[in-house]
């Protein structure tokens, strides 16, 4: 007899005569059962989607939580749901914060050196000015910054292994909480807030100039250690201070590798097509 890790009725054989979820085993938590998620996203589309959504951002944490003890059904697909916000993202893009105007790259003070003279060198190359080029940088970069996003999956893991590396967790529960995280990161700080402040500043009549980018920064990194510290707290239940720590750091993490290396990589693919 097998118990239903959703609904904790009894059954036998594969899935619940219940509720009809499969029945929970070791596999599940393979690479090949991560190949079928994938196939999954693009071949069907899951009652579970607005309850998941709902989930992430009400009970931080509680997606992974549930999804790695086997209760599945519930929930949309969480790496189909991140590439399909990914899409949507990619198809309406809210505002630029994950992308930059080229002349921008050149400030950048870890590599500005490096692209100011890649960035001198077409110039006399092609023999265009600087705003000349950055007409199809932008429209090169604004398809490569979205699809390089999934990077922020693979570093995400990288950087709970570092501040977790005592944790039994297996890579599949990594990956599972490394993805809920990003969903929160693109849905609600790329897409869901820069809409509702593009609503309020309409409706006061507000001009965008007002508004400083290294404020707007500063505000997402400390909202998305707030949201980091509340999922940590429940997924490893390590004491608050713990937990503090641990979530502000990996938002300053992830903060630096999207100024850095995210930003590099994106110039350069982008530039590369040029």
């Amino acid at each position: 007899m097998e118990t239903c890790k959703n609904c904790s009725n009894t059954f036998t054989g594969n899935y619940c005569n219940h509720c009809g979820q499969k029945a929970f085993s070791p596999s599940d938590k393979s690479i090949k059962r991560i190949l079928q998620e994938l196939f999954y996203f693009f071949t069907n589309f899951d009652n579970g989607f607005f309850k998941t959504i709902f989930t992430i951002i009400t009970a931080p944490g509680q997606l992974t939580v549930d999804y790695c003890a086997g209760k599945q059904k519930t929930y949309f697909k969480p790496i189909s749901l991140y590439f399909l916000i990914v899409v949507i993202y990619l198809i309406f893009p809210v505002f630029s914060g994950l992308n930059q105007e080229l002349k921008y790259y050149k400030g950048n003070a870890f590599f500005g050196t490096i692209i100011e003279n890649q960035i001198n060198e077409k110039l006399v190359t092609d023999d265009v000015t600087l705003e000349e080029l950055s007409i199809p940088f932008k429209a090169k970069s604004e398809v490569t910054s979205k699809v390089a996003l999934f990077l922020f999956i693979i570093v995400s893991i990288f950087f709970i292994y570092l501040l977790f590396y005592k944790s039994k967790r297996v890579v599949f529960d990594h990956l599972i909480l490394s993805t809920e995280i990003n969903i929160f990161y693109l849905l609600v700080l790329f897409i869901l807030l820069p809409l509702v402040m593009l609503t309020i500043l309409t409706l006061f009549g507000i001009s965008e100039a007002y508004i400083s980018n290294e404020m707007v920064a500063l505000v997402l990194i400390f909202l998305f250690g707030v949201y980091c510290t509340i999922v940590f707290r429940r997924l490893f239940g390590q004491k608050w201070y713990l937990s503090i720590i641990k979530g502000m750091s990996f938002s300053l993490l992830h903060a630096i590798f999207f100024i850095t290396i995210y930003r590099f990589i994106v110039f350069e693919l982008s530039f590369l097509q040029l």
